[in-house]
């Protein structure tokens, strides 16, 4: 955002410079040549009035006359860089800056009547101008002034400079321009920097607490005092955002944490009432006198007694997911490959019952997780894969150390088994709370996975659902200890 405001002052002030630099150049550009010419008028002014004197004194064929008017030219010359040509009343060269004239060596009396200059200086008339020449292969700024004795042209004198030097004038003019363009680009840029900080500064801190907010850090707040009014308004609408949004979570769980806490009690003598129930059908089964249910009601108190089995494992799922939720835990080192080892021996016992082999592979190394997030998820997740599975199959845990998609190391754990695993469409919402897919086995409540996804993400990392041409499996993605690589059993120390 800092360079978007930048690049836009910047085009904002080019633009503007542009508007007014432009005609401000050419103005002083032409100004420039204005003044040079004014001085070549003077120059020439003056030397045809020395010129007239020489004149005045000394006839025209005087050898003297001519060595003195010489002279004046060459002095001319010398004085200031430029080029001067005194002509007789018929247009030709007397003297001429750019050769010398003695007594024994006259100039070249070459004939400058064709120049349009000499020949309007001739009638009287001063005439200045750029032209090119042809003799020289250059342009020439020219003023060409008559010298007129009591009414009588006398001849004419032309002074040129080269167009170099307006030229020259010009590009220090664009050039002085252009160096105060940076100056006031490297302004403009210092104070959109100024300006795009202090209100770049707050909306990145509005984006970090957004960030920690979306995290799961319900306590985040940004610093509404910071910025223009804009933004600290702002961030004052954002943090009544959170807190409103703190305080429904927080009602929310505390309402699924209270609720799952007063149904176990009435669940809990339901379920004594119908053991008590099912005891009295027993010992009626038995001719025991003391029985009360007729044969007919066994059905209908064991179906009780697998509904209330049911609720008291949604409840015991709806308190687990409330306390992943509000719990502020940190996630510390844990070692898959031992914890993998160690529910699969807790789970052998109830897959042998169904002649399933339970079985660990690969390595995955020392990962982050909050405290008892490993073994809660490998206990939902074999959990599911025992109910998923047939009578006689196998069931795999499956342990790799890789990379995220964004390239950090991370440990990975995967379970399959023989079930029928997931379709696209069920693997889209594996992961809902209460969702069961169809032909589900009965009992379940539809909240491992929603407690696995949870209890990884609280950890740093995240859960996801593999579809593939055996049907699919859930794979759990755990971030591993800095200084660790993927596959490492412990944490490598760095110096």
């Amino acid at each position: 955002m800092t360079r978007r405001l930048i690049a836009g002052c910047l085009a904002v002030t080019a633009f503007v410079m542009l508007l007014l630099e432009v005609p401000l150049g050419i103005a002083l550009v032409a100004q420039e040549h204005d003044r040079l010419v004014a001085a070549i008028e003077r120059d020439a002014r003056v030397l045809a009035a020395s010129v007239d004197d020489a004149f005045e004194n000394h006839p025209l064929d005087d050898r003297l006359t001519v060595e003195d008017i010489q002279h004046f030219a060459t002095a001319f010359a010398s004085q200031t860089g430029g080029r001067a040509v005194v002509v007789d009343e018929t247009g030709h060269a007397i003297a001429d800056s750019a050769g010398r004239a003695t007594a024994s060596a006259p100039i070249d009396r070459r004939d400058f009547s064709n120049r349009p200059e000499i020949a309007a200086a001739l009638r009287g008339r001063s005439l200045a101008g750029t032209r090119t020449s042809t003799t020289l292969g250059a342009r020439l700024v020219y003023v060409a002034a008559p010298i007129i004795h009591e009414n009588t042209t006398l001849g004419a004198v032309r002074v040129t400079y080269p167009a170099a030097s307006i030229d020259a004038r010009a590009r220090s003019v664009w050039g002085r321009l252009l160096a105060l363009d940076a100056i006031v680009a490297m302004l403009a840029a210092l104070v959109s920097w100024f300006i795009a900080s202090g209100i770049n500064r707050p909306l990145r801190k509005l984006g970090d607490v957004a960030d920690a907010l979306a995290a799961g850090d319900l306590t985040a707040r940004t610093p509404a005092s910071e910025g223009p009014p804009e933004v600290r308004r702002l961030a004052g609408q954002f943090d009544a955002m959170a807190e409103r949004i703190e305080r429904l979570v927080s009602l929310q769980r505390a309402f699924v944490a209270d609720a799952s806490h007063q149904l176990r009690t009435p669940l809990m003598a339901l379920r004594l009432r119908l053991d008590a129930l099912a005891d009295s059908e027993h010992a009626h089964r038995h001719g025991s006198s003391g029985g009360h249910v007729h044969g007919d009601d066994a059905g209908d108190i064991d179906a009780a007694l697998a509904e209330v089995d049911r609720l008291n494992a949604l409840v015991d799922g709806l308190l687990a997911m409330a306390r992943i939720e509000s719990g502020t835990a940190t996630a510390v080192p844990v070692d898959l490959d031992a914890a993998a080892a160690e529910r699969v021996r807790t789970w052998s016992a109830l897959a042998e019952e169904r002649g399933i082999t339970l079985s660990t592979h690969g390595i995955a190394g020392c990962a982050l997780a909050v405290n008892g997030a490993v073994e809660q998820i490998l206990d939902n997740l074999i959990s599911n894969a025992l109910d998923a599975s047939p009578d006689g199959g196998s069931i795999r845990v499956e342990l790799a150390g890789g990379h995220t998609s964004k390239g950090r190391p991370s440990a990975t754990l995967r379970v399959d088994d023989d079930g029928p695993g997931f379709t696209a469409e069920q693997a889209e919402r594996a992961f809902d709370r209460f969702w069961r897919g169809a032909g589900a086995p009965a009992g379940g409540t539809g909240l491992g996975l929603a407690i696995v996804r949870e209890l990884a993400v609280t950890s740093g990392g995240d859960a996801s659902v593999r579809v593939d041409a055996d049907g699919g499996s859930v794979i759990v993605t755990l971030p591993v200890p800095a200084g660790t690589n993927p596959g490492d059993s412990t944490p490598r120390r760095t110096t």
